[in-house]
């Protein structure tokens, strides 16, 4: 099948695809007017993952329509990779803003996100997000799902 075909061009992860696409630019156009506690910028930090998320579903879609299959799978990396950078960043900030944190320190924002956020900084490549999200009781269980069968040495 080539992709200037119609049963091509008519497949079903097109609509599903778009479908995504429209959820993604929702949630972060409804989550973008509160507040990420810890973090100075404008509207929620979840905001800009999701963007991006939405971004790159976009050109999944644009891509597929050319028929560029293996690049896709690349970008499927890209949303596998802010998935788990998403988790790690909400799990630091919400450590960090903890009351025993928070009376410890001068600042009631968190440098590391903060400095990430706005390009001072890039995210550390070497940091063991994996293994301190899996210890994290609270998402555990959706890790263990994000991280099965995987090597980690991306990560480590």
């Amino acid at each position: 099948m080539l992709p200037s075909d119609k049963e091509y061009q008519a497949h079903t992860v097109f609509s599903e695809l778009d479908r995504y696409i429209n959820f993604y630019r929702t949630l972060s156009e409804e989550v973008f007017r509160y507040v990420t506690l810890g973090i100075e910028a404008r509207g929620n930090m979840d905001s800009y993952i999701l963007s991006s998320i939405q971004g790159t579903l976009t050109s999944i879609h644009m891509i597929l329509r050319r028929g560029m299959i293996n690049d896709s799978y690349a970008l499927l990396r890209k949303i596998y990779d802010l998935s788990i950078i998403t988790i790690y960043a909400n799990l630091y900030v919400e450590e960090q803003m903890s009351v025993k944190n928070v009376l410890s320190r001068p600042s009631y924002i968190v440098q590391q996100i903060q400095d990430w956020l706005h390009g001072k900084k890039t995210f550390p490549k070497k940091l063991n997000k994996p293994k301190y999200i899996l210890k994290h009781p609270r998402v555990a269980p959706i890790t263990r799902i994000l991280l099965s069968g995987e090597s980690n040495e991306r990560y480590e």
